[in-house]
């Protein structure tokens, strides 16, 4: 192996080899170690949202994610035998309108065996112990098998999880409070007359209930820290949680003999920043939340996917370094706001405050019938709302009333029956330009060569221009991880390359 390489990633979970996927996608050289033996063998995160099916589409994995996932296409949430909430997903604004369910170890598989194929291999048993950096390289030393090892590396990523050694290194306050609260769970095989394409969730005095299925299993979580008989138990299996069930389910269900059971208290901190100079944190190793909602597999790929197309343009010498600085400032705000989310959700879930629980009980069933209701909540579980409308990087125009600068952009159809995310490959940014100056884009195409690419959208792009407000002469510059960096009408043909010499040198 290489001890001088462009990138060191530190953590080989879902966020680590994300990176590492992404890395190779912009032609960026990089290891990627995990002091772990093997690749993870429990279940652990096992919700993929949609925007994270999105943002993987283009890598070539989903088809094989889908396969191996169960959609679930609604939410329902109780309050005892009080119906709270039932969620539809095809509301949402996404090509894949469905939580896919699939345990982190089958999804590490999948990204591990596109690793392979791409010739980058998961150096495992490989302890990252401390590291030094100057303004030009940063030095880490790690231990192997075979004994000690220094690497050199351009950038260093620290996705090590909750633990992070590379955080700890760094001296980056993580900050928060960890709620006091108790769960206890397993993945089990089940039989049930309930829907098996529906996450349940139940509340009560004594229990908060999750039921998550898979393919051929299910996950159950159960909160306990109200429950004398259950909060301090040290044997979890199978008929405890026959018990719980009991409580809440009308219809009958047997669950199998436990094939993984843990016990848990729920985490909430917040990395101070994300960035020392050379040196990144993401995923766990930045923020931690309450598993409410499976955001957090999602938020760390996320992650990864917004820092590697900047890395990449720094990396090639086409951008400032000061680009960088845009990593923590997009992802930062969104994790701040995935723990309050999570805060609030976990909080209404497991109250025993008899006033609060019944103002809960009256409301939620009144205010979640509503269809734009619906849409807002299943979009934001799925992550579609989330933008970067005050990064410092994307440019606002005039208001276009249906999206801004910094919004996801949306996927529509073309004329030609293609889906639009099928044609924005994520390997350099896109002008969508609808009656643009041609001769204005084709000066900017030789100060920028192979920066970006030009997307002409034909009077017969009805869907395109309608849902991107395209009233008269515009353009939308598209972002690799697919936000929109720039949307308006540059009527005065300046605004595109205010945008790209905020990117490019």
């Amino acid at each position: 192996m290489k001890s001088n390489i462009p990138v060191l990633i530190v953590g080989a979970g879902p966020v680590g080899l994300t990176m590492a996927a992404e890395l190779h996608r912009y032609g960026i050289a990089c290891r990627i170690i995990d002091k772990k033996p093997e690749a993870t063998k429990t279940s652990n995160a096992c919700v993929i949202q949609a925007r994270t099916l999105e943002l993987l589409a283009s890598m070539g994995i989903v088809e094989e994610i889908l396969k191996k996932s169960l959609k679930i296409t609604s939410v329902h949430m109780s309050a005892g035998w009080h119906s709270l909430a039932k969620l539809h997903t095809k509301v949402m604004d996404s090509p894949y309108p469905f939580l896919a369910s699939l345990p982190q170890n089958e999804t590490e598989a999948i990204l591990i065996n596109h690793l392979e194929k791409l010739g980058i291999i998961v150096e495992r048993n490989v302890t990252f112990e401390s590291f030094e950096q100057d303004d030009e390289i940063v030095t880490a030393k790690v231990f192997t098998t075979h004994g000690a090892e220094t690497i050199t590396a351009n950038w260093l990523i620290g996705a090590d999880g909750y633990k992070s050694t590379v955080r700890e290194q760094t001296k980056i306050d993580y900050v928060g409070e960890d709620p006091l609260q108790k769960f206890i769970m397993i993945d089990a095989p089940i039989k049930s007359e309930h829907p098996l394409n529906t996450l349940l969730g139940f509340t009560s005095n004594e229990y908060t209930l999750l039921i998550v299925p898979f393919q051929d299993s299910c996950r159950l979580i159960a909160e306990v820290s109200q429950n004398p008989k259950y909060q301090n138990i040290e044997q979890i299996d199978e008929k405890i949680f026959m018990e719980i069930c009991s409580k809440f389910l009308q219809k009958p269900i047997t669950i199998g003999k436990a094939r993984w059971n843990s016990k848990f208290f729920i985490h909430e901190k917040l990395a101070k920043a994300y960035r020392l100079k050379r040196i990144f944190l993401l995923g766990d190793a930045a923020h931690v939340h309450s598993p409410a909602g499976g955001q957090g597999m999602n938020m760390g790929m996320q992650d990864a996917i917004n820092l590697a197309w900047k890395l990449a343009l720094v990396e090639k010498q086409k951008s400032s370094p000061d680009l960088l600085d845009s990593y923590e400032a997009e992802r930062r705000p969104v994790a701040q706001a995935v723990i309050k989310f999570t805060h609030t959700l976990i909080k209404g879930a497991t109250s025993r405050n008899k006033a609060i629980n019944i103002l809960r009980n009256f409301l939620i069933p009144i205010i979640s019938r509503f269809p734009p209701i619906q849409k807002m909540m299943v979009n934001g579980i799925a992550q579609l709302r989330f933008n970067y409308r005050k990064s410092p990087i994307v440019l606002a125009a005039e208001n276009q009333y249906l999206l801004f600068a910094g919004d996801r952009a949306p996927n529509v159809t073309t004329h030609q029956n293609e889906m639009l995310f099928d044609i924005l490959t994520r390997d350099k940014h896109f002008i969508l330009s609808y009656r643009g100056n041609n001769a204005y884009l084709k000066k900017l195409e030789q100060k920028y060569a192979g920066l970006f690419q030009i997307i002409s959208v034909s009077e017969l792009d009805i869907a395109i221009i309608q849902r991107y407000n395209m009233n008269g002469p515009t353009y939308c510059i598209i972002r690799p991880d697919n936000y929109i960096g720039y949307i308006g009408k540059d009527i005065e043909d300046i605004e595109i390359e205010k945008y790209f010499q905020r990117l490019f040198k």
